[in-house]
């Protein structure tokens, strides 16, 4: 059996279709989530897990920048550490954002899809070198002095430049 020309595009365009609507699930999934979390009261607790991020304006100054452009833009910057949906959340933010990819910089999204609450991110072309800076210097503060657990809440923050 041989598909003409016409059916290969209704292949391709049927296997695009289904992607995209396993993509729409899992993140309006996370979407719920994050809004859930963003209503739920916030308890003192000593063994919830909480972790405050800095990430270093001198070690990573484009990273730095975009974050505080983030978040004075209206992104949190207290979120929720929520790894399964990572990927998916994160080809959600680059094609929503729609921007050309660019050699030798990266295509940083703040929040950080790490977090359930990288829905509809602020998605911005760094430097390389800077954001993988900046995404090790997160990562290593979420491991410091144990791994953080899922659903610790996590304040993200810009240090000094020194």
């Amino acid at each position: 059996m041989e598909l003409g020309a016409v059916g290969l595009e209704a292949v391709g365009e049927a296997y695009e279709a289904c992607r995209a609507y396993r993509t729409a699930q899992v993140l309006a999934r996370a979407a719920a989530a994050a809004r859930a979390l963003s209503q739920a009261k916030e308890e003192p607790c000593e063994t919830c897990c909480r972790r405050t991020v800095i990430v270093s304006r001198a070690r990573s100054p484009e990273a730095a920048q975009h974050i505080e452009e983030a978040q004075a833009a209206g992104k949190p910057s207290t979120l929720t550490l929520h790894r399964p949906a990572t990927n998916a959340r994160r080809a959600a933010n680059l094609r929503n954002a729609n921007l050309p990819s660019i050699k030798g910089m990266d295509q940083d999204d703040c929040p950080p899809a790490t977090f359930a609450e990288s829905v509809d991110s602020s998605v911005k072309n760094i430097a390389l070198g800077d954001n993988r800076s900046a995404g090790q210097q997160i990562d290593h503060q979420m491991m410091t002095p144990a791994r953080a657990a899922e659903g610790c809440r996590v304040a993200i923050q810009v240090g000094p430049s020194s």
